[in-house]
């Protein structure tokens, strides 16, 4: 179904008609890069070698550097021993269960609120009731 919506006769007469005119181009750049391989894989794969190095050394560069809020960067002379420490980890899981905790909160609240307007009448402890945790959701 997706092909008889999306691929229709003039798509393929276009893209016929694209490929008539850049296939030579196209196959022409696949041979001269088939020869280059051929006639000189040692500097294909130096230039390859190098070129990871330089991008594995700038990606620890941007990883030492820290930006501050003013906008200005320093770089990080170590990692603290206290940033790898179990403390640190207790801490981010802790963080981690009490944002779950306040989600599963506001998702008991959200039906129990849905169950609260489905209703015809609303007595007067579901109207404060009601207020209390629409404000809850609020914040």
């Amino acid at each position: 179904m997706f092909r008889k919506i999306h691929f229709r006769l003039a798509d393929k007469r276009f893209l016929s008609e694209v490929n008539e005119a850049l296939g030579p181009i196209w196959n022409g750049c696949l041979t001269e890069c088939r020869s280059l391989m051929v006639h000189h894989p040692r500097k294909l794969f130096a230039v390859m070698v190098s070129s990871i190095v330089i991008s594995l050394l700038v990606l620890a560069k941007d990883v030492f550097v820290v930006k501050e809020k003013n906008g200005s960067s320093r770089v990080l002379d170590s990692v603290s021993v206290s940033d790898l420490s179990g403390d640190g980890l207790y801490k981010g899981l802790q963080g981690i269960s009490a944002t779950a905790e306040k989600m599963r909160e506001n998702v008991l609240l959200s039906k129990q609120i849905d169950t609260l307007l489905a209703k015809d009448h609303l007595s007067p402890q579901d109207s404060l009731w009601l207020l209390q945790a629409l404000k809850t959701l609020e914040r």
